[in-house]
């Protein structure tokens, strides 16, 4: 199990990173137009042109599910995934609580949830936005895949669900971030 575990960590390493950066990416831009106020990250975030910058940030990656844009409020304004935007709200979620209410927790949080939009097992990796006062606007998510065969995706969510902590580089250092499941 041990062995398993290692090389699951690898492979979502290695994968992680490349995820992490298109998020970062993504921040960095949303940050160098000025907004500062939740309604401002809203009315520029919600739109198509926003959508259409989302799909293009995630083609060609088979693992990323989708890229998700949630308010302050937790409700989804935007996302990758074709079609209307659903009504969901994530506002109950412990990991979008922390993000919002805690700003001396990690600008990243983990979790292992069953999608609000397919009813499976997802593995959410959270950004906290905020605005240049240091407001929260918004959590980035995206919601990422990463079976490491056809049949291993139970395989892949239980280590996940684990009470192992992963370490993921941020700008500034190597930080250990705790997985939780909801």
């Amino acid at each position: 199990m041990k062995i398993r575990v290692l090389l699951l960590a690898r492979h979502f390493g290695r994968d992680l990173s490349n995820f992490e950066t298109v998020q970062r990416d993504l921040i960095r831009r949303i940050r160098s137009t000025g907004i500062d106020t939740p309604d401002a990250f809203k009315n520029r975030m919600s739109g198509e042109e926003a959508r259409s910058m989302l799909q293009a940030l995630i083609s060609g990656s088979s693992d990323v599910a989708g890229i998700n844009v949630y308010d302050d409020a937790g409700e989804l304004i935007n996302s990758s995934r074709p079609g209307p935007i659903p009504t969901i709200n994530i506002s109950d979620r412990a990991y979008f609580k922390q993000l919002k209410a805690d700003p001396s927790s990690p600008d990243v949080a983990f979790a292992l949830v069953r999608s609000r939009f397919t009813g499976n097992w997802t593995t959410v990796i959270a950004h906290r936005v905020v605005g240049p006062n240091g407001r929260f606007l918004a959590s980035l998510h995206g919601a990422w895949h990463r079976p490491i065969s056809r049949n291993s995706s139970n395989r892949w969510h239980s280590a996940m669900a684990l009470r192992f902590r992963c370490c993921i580089k941020t700008e500034r250092c190597w930080r250990a971030i705790p997985i939780s499941s909801q």
